[in-house]
Parts: structure tokens; C-alpha cells; sequence
């Protein structure tokens, strides 16, 4: 994160990424212990919204678990 922070330094970028990394992205932002019970959602097909400030890396989490998107979408096994 560091590096694509400091890369793309006041622009917005998407970054795709699974469960385990998010974890850590979120633990980062929030300063918790790696150990610490999670206590966040990890949401399939969520968009986690976070703004960085590079150099050193500080994240902010502006929103999480963000699944409004998927209200919209078509469930393929529900319309056979």
C-alpha cells in the first residue's frame, strides 16, 4: 500500500484485493493489534473506501463493507 500511495500520490486508484489483505489494510488504519478479535466486516464484493497519505503511510478509512452495489444485481440462481 505504501508504494502504490506514494506512486499515485493525490489521485484516485482501485485496488482488488482478497479478505486477508483487507484484514491488514484495516488493522493499519484503525492501529490494532494484529492479535485483537476483528471488528470489522469482511464482505464479499464489498468496496472499502480508505484515503492515504504516503511517506510515512498513514490510512484513513472513509467507508467499509460498503455492499449498496449489490442491492441492484441480478441473482443468475434465483431467476432459474
Amino acid at each position: 500500500m505504501q508504494e502504490i500511495a506514494a506512486a499515485y500520490a493525490g489521485r484516485t486508484v482501485a485496488v482488488v484485493t482478497h479478505g486477508g489483505v483487507l484484514d491488514v489494510i484495516y488493522r493499519n488504519a484503525r492501529a490494532l493489534a494484529w492479535d485483537a478479535p476483528r471488528e470489522h466486516l469482511m464482505l464479499n464484493a464489498s468496496i472499502n473506501r480508505l484515503q492515504a497519505q504516503p511517506e510515512p503511510l498513514r490510512l484513513q478509512i472513509i467507508d467499509w463493507a460498503d455492499v449498496a452495489h449489490l442491492a441492484q444485481s441480478r441473482d443468475e440462481l434465483a431467476a432459474s
